[in-house]
């Protein structure tokens, strides 16, 4: 189980954001080793193709999932693109991306399964008995963020965005020589709200996406003779109910069924 100290549903519910330290949340013994092998799935993530101008700085593996919350079922998707609205991305957005997907032991961990449950509960439509009765798409990635001497190292490069769903989580696992990558908030007319770093692992951002728009500052090394890292746990909830449950499939000789 995975639970925090306050009730941060709450001030979501008031304020379209929350910022929570990580010590601030609760992961039980139960999951610690999950908790461990998945910060170590980080360390073999393909290069992002969809970078501009030959860019090397960022890699992901992604995964959309079926999630049924009044059913407890969680269950990756067939492998298909990833698609943004131009409007919502200018940077890569209008194409479908097709990335990597997730390693069979990710999306067989525990602890991620876990905080993609708790994540959902902590969001105002948690509350509503209609929206727990019918299918959510959830947009899950995996993104490494490196930075050099001679490359920054973007989060957005795409700028102040939103990412089209129903609420959004942004939750670090890894920080190394890094200076930079500020998150900040903003109204829907680009105002800014807050600004804040996330700088320990499960140092976390949860927002409402229709109703603030977020970015996130490049980052450096501190030591520029190595380079620097962001590693985050990226997702999102799209409430789709017409989604129908994934049949059980074999891709690339990896059974894919969560139930």
């Amino acid at each position: 189980m995975i639970s925090t100290e306050n009730k941060y549903s709450q001030l979501l519910d008031v304020q379209k954001f929350v910022r929570i330290p990580s010590d601030k949340m609760i992961i039980d013994k139960g999951l610690w080793e999950d908790y461990e092998a998945f910060k170590k799935d980080w360390e073999d993530l393909p290069l992002d193709n969809y970078l501009q101008n030959n860019s090397k700085f960022r890699y992901r593996r992604f995964n959309y999932f079926y999630y049924h919350p009044s059913k407890d079922i969680l269950q990756v998707m067939e492998k298909v693109p990833f698609f943004q609205p131009a409007e919502d991305n200018e940077y890569a957005g209008g194409i479908n991306r097709e990335f990597p997907p997730l390693k069979k032991r990710t999306i067989e961990n525990k602890f991620m399964l876990e905080l993609i449950k708790f994540s959902f509960a902590q969001t105002p439509d948690a509350k509503k008995k209609e929206l727990l009765d019918s299918p959510w798409k959830v947009e899950v990635h995996l993104v490494r963020v490196i930075a050099s001497a001679e490359e920054l190292g973007e989060p957005t490069p795409e700028g102040i965005h939103r990412d089209g769903g129903e609420s959004g989580f942004v939750y670090l696992m890894n920080r190394q020589n890094a200076k930079g990558g500020e998150s900040a908030v903003y109204d829907n007319d680009k105002n800014l709200i807050t600004r804040f770093t996330l700088t320990k692992p499960m140092d976390t951002m949860i927002f409402l996406d229709p109703d603030v728009m977020h970015s996130v500052s490049p980052i450096h090394p501190i030591d520029p003779t190595q380079p620097a890292i962001r590693d985050v746990f990226l997702f999102g909830f799209f409430h789709e109910p017409t989604l129908k449950r994934p049949k059980k499939r074999i891709l690339q000789n990896i059974d894919y069924q969560i139930s």
